[in-house]
């Protein structure tokens, strides 16, 4: 695997045209749609319902365990909704992560949702592929 600052223009592009094209594929569009939902959810509510989080869980890793599923409905949506508002940057993660089942990279999956344009999801294999 080639490290990012070593990719050329023409393989970037490349790979955008992969990805872009995974959204067309059955479960792609059921990603997609997943994220969508939860986008406007977001957008419209500012928090999350346990049955989103789930979701959101779930569309970041599949395995999702059942320990996401304790979390009670009105604590999810405090805690979202907390750290959603909250303008530290570094706080919104450390609150996300204080949920049952839920770590760095699901606490990033859900501020990708609420602003994909700001944020951006954690993936391990990404991060090695850049150390």
């Amino acid at each position: 695997m080639k490290l990012a600052k070593n990719l050329t223009k023409s393989e970037i592009e490349n790979y955008i045209r992969e990805y872009e094209q995974d959204w067309n594929t059955p479960e792609g569009k059921k990603d997609k749609e997943t994220f969508d939902k939860i986008h406007k959810a977001l957008e419209k509510n500012g928090f999350l319902t346990k049955e989103q989080l789930y979701k959101v869980a779930r569309w970041k890793t599949p395995r999702v365990s059942k320990v996401v599923k304790r979390n009670p409905d009105s604590i999810v949506k405090s805690i979202t909704a907390f750290a959603l508002k909250t303008s530290n940057e570094k706080y919104k993660i450390r609150i996300l992560c204080s949920l049952d089942g839920i770590g760095i990279p699901r606490a990033s999956a859900i501020l990708t949702m609420s602003n994909p344009q700001k944020y951006g999801v954690i993936d391990v294999n990404a991060w090695l592929a850049l150390t």
